[in-house]
């Protein structure tokens, strides 16, 4: 009696190590996990801030980005370009995008496609003034529905931020828009939205998509085909 009374003390002691041994260990592994979440957060809000800052100073509408290093700032060539993306689509764990991997394998079976004069690399620092950086870019990031549907756009900004309605219409244009008035409002709204008259155009959803707004058709024509209502909301979310 006396020596199994001892036994099951050494097992219940072992046992009891052995489990504040493996709560120590979770301990461990959920303070990794948590630091690790950390990490993904703050590159995430990084990625984040990289994507509207770009977007704010090249005035486009950035659709989604795929970070690559270029330390000797080389011109790519067609070829190099294939590589590239072949390169960034094998080691697509490792890669900072917010692309799926089916949209990388899309864009580089098009980028097969591409002739060799096609590539065109420009550096926004070598912009000698916005004016000549809105005349390269858009002819970069020209959408060829959107500028041959030729609808005109109002922008009214009643967000009460002063430039507001020039930074959404720089960047519209530069996509091939056709704005044709920039306005302030006497009163500020809260909210943001887009009045279109007659059918929704590619347009009308283009604009939706990009600025993150709701459409509303209106019965009403103004002096656009599109009026976009900038309130105080679209400080909130704007990319440019």
């Amino acid at each position: 009696m006396f020596f199994r009374d001892i036994i099951y003390t050494k097992f219940f002691i072992s046992s009891q190590t052995q489990l504040i041994m493996e709560k120590e260990r979770l301990k461990r592994y959920k303070e990794k996990i948590e630091l690790a979440e950390k990490r993904i957060s703050n590159i995430e809000e990084a990625l984040q801030t990289f994507w509207k800052e770009t977007s704010k100073l090249a005035a486009i509408p950035i659709d989604g980005f795929i970070l690559v290093s270029n330390q000797n700032g080389q011109k790519y060539a067609k070829q190099e370009v294939d590589s590239e993306i072949q390169s960034i689509l094998l080691s697509y764990r490792d890669i900072k995008t917010d692309l799926t991997i089916i949209d990388v394998f899309r864009i580089w079976l098009f980028s097969k496609t591409l002739s060799s004069n096609s590539v065109s690399v420009k550096d926004i620092a070598d912009f000698p003034n916005a004016v000549i950086e809105d005349k390269i870019l858009s002819t970069l990031f020209n959408d060829y529905t959107f500028s041959q549907e030729k609808n005109s756009i109002e922008i009214i900004n009643a967000a009460d931020i002063s430039g507001l309605g020039n930074r959404v219409a720089r960047a519209l244009t530069n996509m091939g828009g056709n704005v044709i008035s920039v306005s302030t409002s006497d009163k500020t709204s809260q909210t943001s939205q887009i009045l279109y008259f007659g059918d929704k155009t590619y347009t009308v959803e283009k604009l939706g998509k990009v600025l993150g707004l709701a459409t509303f058709q209106t019965e009403k024509q103004g002096i656009s085909d599109v009026t976009i209502i900038l309130g105080k909301d679209s400080a909130n979310y704007l990319p440019f």
